[in-house]
């Protein structure tokens, strides 16, 4: 994953092996509550975090929120991107309004484009609910046809057994009940 925020000055960390993403989401869901808990605070000024903890709490914020997704084709990949992407973007726009020396107009007019990027971020939500039930209906349409064609073609051959005078197969595996 790529760092979100610029590293600190003066803060040195070490490099972090690479750890298999599930590792990361199995961890990001453990976490979850406090995470979400600490962004809604910095979104709200109640709480200032450094760019270290924010930077780390988003990486495993989409770990998880990928893992949890689990996009099913490229399509669903390309929307869980872009979902993540404006969840990210709404976010720095309430924190960029919350800045009390910023002049009154530019604060409202963050807030005006964090609430586009969270309708947008509905969107994308609903997209790709949509595609996922209509991969929903196209298996199930699939699945119903096949039993049809089953069930047709064994009555089939029930209807043409009892017109030539033949006693019918027996269902099952053959054996009388």
């Amino acid at each position: 994953m790529t760092d979100l925020l610029p590293t600190e000055a003066g803060a040195s960390e070490a490099p972090q092996p690479a750890r298999h993403w599930k590792e990361v989401a199995a961890e990001g869901r453990a976490g979850r509550p406090g995470r979400i808990a600490r962004e809604v605070e910095d979104c709200l000024g109640v709480a200032e975090l450094p760019a270290s903890e924010i930077r780390r709490d988003r990486q495993l914020g989409v770990a998880t929120a990928l893992a949890d997704i689990t996009p099913g084709d490229e399509v669903e990949g390309q929307l869980t991107a872009q979902l993540l992407m404006v969840h990210g973007m709404a976010m720095d726009c309430v924190r960029a309004a919350r800045d009390s020396l910023r002049e009154e107009r530019v604060r409202l007019a963050y807030l005006t484009h964090a609430a586009r990027m969270v309708s947008l971020y509905a969107r994308h939500i609903g997209k790709l609910e949509q595609r996922r039930d209509a991969a929903e209906w196209r298996a199930t349409t699939r699945r119903e046809r096949a039993e049809v064609a089953l069930i047709e073609a064994a009555l089939k051959r029930d209807l043409e057994a009892t017109r030539n005078g033949t006693k019918p197969a027996p269902a099952g595996n053959g054996r009388p009940a």
